[in-house]
């Protein structure tokens, strides 16, 4: 299979959006359109060969916060989600010398990953639910 990492700001074309949605709903059921309705934000996703959306997430760009960081569910446990944080960050390392992200605590898959990704914990966020965590870009 032949990934390709994609990414451009403000909103991706309506069928790869519709296509994000799926993957974030499969991860965040309670999450609906609003991951497109703010104009100042990166959307990065890896898309296969046959234009699946395997990995998707999104930075507000006022903040330089990740969020939704998801992976269908179909190709999870494949390193797709380590893959799409990589190429966003080098992608996005002249623009912000420091990215965050919010993680929820009980996701220890998640929680090791960014770690191996030099994300480290700064705080807690989302009353104590969630860790705070950063790393520099460059």
């Amino acid at each position: 299979m032949k990934l390709r990492f994609r990414i451009c700001t403000g909103s991706p074309a309506s069928t790869v959006q519709k296509k994000i949605l799926a993957v974030n709903r499969a991860s965040f059921p309670d999450s609906g359109s609003a991951v497109f309705d703010h104009e100042r934000r990166i959307h990065a996703w890896l898309q296969d060969d046959r234009r699946r959306v395997l990995s998707c997430l999104y930075i507000d760009l006022g903040t330089a916060t990740v969020w939704n960081v998801c992976t269908d569910p179909s190709f999870r446990r494949q390193g797709l989600m380590s893959l799409l944080m990589k190429e966003t960050l080098r992608a996005v390392r002249t623009l912000f010398p420091v990215l965050h992200l919010h993680v929820r605590k009980e996701n220890k898959t998640a929680l090791r990953a960014y770690k191996k990704l030099r994300f480290r914990v700064v705080g807690d966020s989302f009353a104590g639910e969630a860790l705070r965590m950063s790393r520099k870009t460059i």
